[in-house]
């Protein structure tokens, strides 16, 4: 099992926005393949003018392509469950389809991106595609530079461009960071965040790898 959890300090169009905790509980399931739990997480302005919860999002990941040493595939589905008191304008089912992939492209680089298309029950249908390009310091870090877009049937396109990094205290354990700004203006002008991953293995009778989380 690994538990990731964040906070984002955001500006959207001259709001302060805190976000937090963003917690994800990734759960190895059968061969290659997870069951992940995206809870509830707080969002509120910083002057007290506005606030609400995220929806529960439960989905199943599965990795393809698993002898393959240079490139990575996996297909992940699951569904955003709208709970009481939610303050957002979309308190519908959110069920989603995500294709993750990675490929190296050397030693210490990678290029790697996700394809995911989340559909709402009373509102919008949203693309989400994005492109990262990471490369590894040792053993322990890691810099990463990403474009992030949203693309949705009601809305004006977002764009996103991110960078950050990441450094593994232990071989379960890794602290991480990313700042970005926005490149329209339905984007967030710039934010930052901050986050602490930890692995905890051995949970139904078998170690895992020791790989870093």
């Amino acid at each position: 099992m690994q538990v990731e959890n964040g906070v984002n300090w955001a500006v959207h169009q001259a709001v302060q926005l805190l976000d937090g905790s963003e917690t994800r509980i990734r759960v190895g399931a059968f061969h290659c393949g997870e069951v992940l739990v995206d809870l509830p997480n707080y969002i509120r302005s910083i002057d007290g003018s506005s606030s609400e919860f995220s929806t529960l999002v439960i989905s199943a990941k599965r990795q393809l392509f698993v002898q393959s040493p240079s490139f990575s595939l996996s297909v992940a589905a699951g569904v955003g469950v709208p709970g009481r008191g939610i303050g957002s304008a979309d308190r519908g089912y959110s069920p989603y389809i995500q294709f993750p992939w990675s490929r190296s492209i050397g030693d210490e680089w990678s290029v790697n991106g996700m394809a995911t298309v989340t559909w709402s029950t009373v509102a919008k249908t949203l693309f989400e595609p994005t492109l990262v390009i990471e490369r590894e310091f040792g053993r322990r870090g890691d810099l990463f530079a990403e474009y992030i877009g949203d693309y949705s049937n009601q809305e004006r396109p977002s764009q996103i461009v991110d960078v950050g990094g990441g450094w593994h205290l232990t071989s379960t354990q890794q602290l991480d960071f990313h700042l970005g700004f926005g490149l329209t203006q339905s984007a967030p002008h710039h934010y930052v965040g901050i986050g602490y991953s930890l692995r905890v293995d051995g949970l139904f009778g078998r170690h895992g790898a020791k790989a870093a989380p």
